[in-house]
């Protein structure tokens, strides 16, 4: 079990998903309601784009970078299908699949005490970040999309 929790702790977190279209959107969305008040004093100072979005687009969009944190990780946590494809072996195997696969063919063989234990501590991971990111997660969702 050890080797699978560490399995899906490298795809969740070392392989993050670069170009999801629902992170597109919310940082589209929060980008948007950045007031260009700031962003043109920064401008009038002198400061380039790159600085400007180094030194103020950066530092106020901890609540956009706490939900994109929380989604990607929990998408990639839970993914079931490309590890099922791709991954071999047993040892490789990711928490979903490898629940899936301690099933056996008849209802009444399979181990549901393991199975059972072993599904909740998959969900401690997911619940330790949302517990870190919880302030920031909340303040992203709420005010995503408000101009």
């Amino acid at each position: 079990m050890a080797q699978w929790i560490l399995n899906s702790l490298v795809i969740a977190v070392i392989l993050p998903r670069a170009a999801d279209a629902i992170a597109i959107f919310i940082a589209r969305q929060f980008m948007l309601k950045m007031p260009n008040a700031v962003l043109e004093a920064a401008r009038i100072d002198g400061a380039g784009e790159l600085t400007i979005f180094r030194r103020v687009v950066l530092p106020m969009s901890g609540p956009l970078i706490g939900v994109l944190v929380i989604l990607s990780f929990m998408g990639k946590w839970n993914d079931f299908l490309w590890p099922l494809i791709t991954l071999q072996g047993t040892e490789n195997l990711t928490l979903p699949v490898a629940l899936s696969s301690m099933q056996s063919s008849g209802i009444f063989e399979s181990p549901w005490g393991p199975i059972m234990a072993i599904a909740f501590l998959s969900m401690l991971p997911l619940l330790i970040v949302f517990l870190l990111f919880q302030r920031t997660f909340v303040q992203g969702i709420a005010s995503t999309g408000m101009k």
